[in-house]
């Protein structure tokens, strides 16, 4: 899957993985892949959940997206 750009500089984005303890951990995301900064030099405050999920128990299975008719 191709990053998204990011929406200050239109350009790509780096995938980043959450790493604080909570409801989240583990979850990819994207942000602005320049260095922190000043703007319109540094990062922008691009923010965007990847939609995927890696799970840290491989015992645990992806919650099925399939719905009921």
């Amino acid at each position: 899957m191709k990053a998204p750009s990011c929406k200050g500089h239109k350009e790509p984005c780096v995938i980043r993985k959450v790493k604080k303890p909570g409801p989240n951990q583990g979850r990819l995301f994207y942000v602005c892949a320049r260095p922190d900064g000043p703007p319109p030099i540094g990062r922008c405050n691009h923010f965007e959940w990847s939609g995927t999920r890696e799970y840290r128990d491989k015992a645990a299975a992806p919650v099925s997206k399939k719905r009921k008719k």
